[in-house]
């Protein structure tokens, strides 16, 4: 190994060259160069000394301490735009020699390497007698291979034993007034204890605080063990997530027990005040609730959440993506200024409906409310759970939700179950000019400029069914096709918000029926004396069949 070194630092003397670049980068470019060269030929050497599997010099990691002047990082580190002068050529030199003998003996001492009688510290590298053998411990997140570890606390945090002289552990260690070990200085700790009768001070290192002591969690001060309230057994009704990897919550004493638990304002449970959230009410404005009350009210979604869709139809049908399927964006407003209402009025929707089939988001349009939406159905599903939208219907009726201008219905449809001829024929029925009244105040109730009956779109009918785009380029027409770029869907945003179900279940029948009316027809049929005829003889949609004959008597 002598040999070695000395031949490397005959090398290491060439890497300064006069007369050519002697930046940082140069010179570590010739040093690394150097290493390979020499890598088989300390490998072997390492192995004649007691090593028993061929390392690479490569491989080898520095201490870690990352004490100055050992390991790889001390030899290729520096500013890689300075450039050595002739005046420190040789000071420089003596350092890089240095630095290599050093960090060649901390290789050796590192990897169980040992002479009869002595020991390499593991540290600095020298070597020391065996009398003089000190144990130093080094907590870390990530224990190297190689060293000892142990386990310190229930976490993941382990701590790597190394072999230290007298010199490195009064310098780089302090030793534990508890357990009596030598651990690096940064995992010391000075901390206040409890232990029943008295409080004192004490330095002690980290393993004795996870492995000997708790921590109170208002004041942080250590426990030992039999001291102190656990939390989890004065409260049994404890709601709460637990803290951190501890198997109990302890406290101090009753002032610090006060500083850490509340009552949680919907359940009545008990609960950390770290994991409670802010719950607003007209009775309470500063309320708060446990988390999982939380994370049960928690249920109005940003506008750009859109999970995976659930399709819903009856037991005799199967998915197929040109079946007509409905989603409906069901706008409302809540008649409360604090979002903990609108919250658990929504959650309490939710409930009724099933988070499978409604989820809720917000939307800046809407003043004081949500918008709620379905996951897609058929028509015959929507039959046979007419009694689901009765009771949301009568919850908002009854509990002061309310629509108002700034509130629509929006209702999708699946594109695929159009093919163009058909669609073209669905755009002209709604978009005529003549159908406007019967559109406006007998179908949707409402017209907004939300919902816009572009006159683009009815001149190019028959190129916005082909391409299925609004000529418009316009978000809020009355039939958006451009949400088929994200989706494919159509959208119809005709219609009025409501709480009324009778309303809201015309809104599906006018669709259902305008779907099948327009799959049939012809284009001399396109016009609403037809469209009556169909609906009066299939006596099906009797909501809008009542609707058209109204307004064929109010205008005759």
């Amino acid at each position: 190994m002598s040999k070695i070194i000395s031949q490397m630092k005959k090398d290491v003397e060439n890497c300064f060259i006069e007369g050519q670049c002697n930046c940082r980068a140069c010179v570590d470019d010739r040093l690394k160069s150097i290493i390979k060269k020499y890598d088989n030929d300390i490998s072997k050497s390492l192995m004649r000394l007691g090593m028993t599997k061929k390392p690479r010099l490569f491989d080898l990691t520095q201490p870690p301490l990352n004490l100055p002047k050992v390991g790889w990082a001390s030899l290729f580190s520096g500013n890689n735009n300075n450039s050595y002068s002739n005046a420190n050529f040789s000071k420089r030199l003596a350092q890089y020699s240095y630095y290599l003998t050093e960090m060649l003996n901390v290789i050796a001492a590192n990897k169980g390497i040992h002479r009869k009688g002595k020991y390499y510290c593991q540290l600095c590298g020298r070597l020391h007698p065996n009398s003089d053998k000190i144990d130093g411990w080094v907590p870390t997140r990530t224990p190297d291979s190689g060293f000892e570890a142990v386990p310190v606390g229930t976490g993941s945090l382990r701590a790597n034993k190394f072999t230290i002289c007298q010199y490195c552990a009064d310098n780089y260690f302090e030793q534990c007034i508890d357990c009596g070990d030598y651990v690096s200085s940064q995992s010391m700790h000075h901390k206040k204890i409890f232990d029943g009768v008295k409080y004192q001070t004490k330095t002690l290192c980290i393993k004795c605080i996870y492995n000997k002591y708790n921590s109170c969690v208002a004041c942080s001060m250590l426990l030992k063990d039999g001291i102190g309230i656990d939390i989890q057994a004065r409260y049994s009704d404890m709601s709460f997530t637990q803290y951190g990897n501890r198997p109990s919550i302890m406290v101090c004493n009753d002032h610090c027990l006060k500083q850490v638990i509340g009552t949680c304002a919907v359940c009545g449970k008990h609960d950390l005040k770290q994991n409670m959230k802010r719950h607003s009410t007209e009775a309470n404005p500063y309320a708060q609730i446990c988390g999982e009350c939380y994370a049960e009210l928690n249920v109005i979604n940003s506008y750009s959440y859109k999970p995976a869709p659930n399709f819903h139809h009856v037991n005799t049908q199967r998915y197929r993506s040109d079946r007509l399927y409905y989603g409906v964006e069901w706008e409302i407003n809540v008649k409360s200024d604090f979002d903990s209402e609108k919250k658990k009025k929504g959650a309490d929707l939710i409930k009724m409906a099933d988070k499978k089939f409604l989820y809720i988001k917000s939307d800046s349009s809407i003043d004081r409310g949500f918008e709620m939406v379905t996951h897609p159905f058929t028509w015959e599903w929507f039959k046979t759970n007419r009694e689901l939208f009765k009771r949301m219907c009568t919850y908002m009726t009854e509990n002061g939700m309310y629509p108002n201008t700034s509130t629509g219905i929006h209702v999708h449809m699946s594109r695929d179950a159009f093919n163009t001829f058909q669609l073209y024929k669905f755009i002209k029925m709604i978009y005529n000019p003549k159908h406007r009244t019967f559109m406006t105040d007998y179908v949707a109730h409402r017209q907004s400029s939300y919902a816009r009956y572009a006159e683009d779109d009815w001149n190019h009918a028959a190129r916005m069914s082909k391409d299925k785009i609004n000529l418009s380029q316009v978000r809020n027409s009355a039939i958006n096709l451009t949400s088929g770029d994200r989706q494919p869907t159509i959208e119809l945003r005709i219609f009025a918000s409501t709480t009324a179900y009778d309303r809201f279940s015309s809104y599906i029948e006018f669709l259902q029926s305008m779907y099948e009316y327009t799959a049939d027809c012809t284009m001399n049929m396109v016009n609403l004396t037809d469209y009556k005829s169909f609906l009066n003889n299939t006596n099906r949609f009797r909501s809008i069949t009542h609707q058209i004959n109204d307004y064929f008597k109010e205008i005759s």
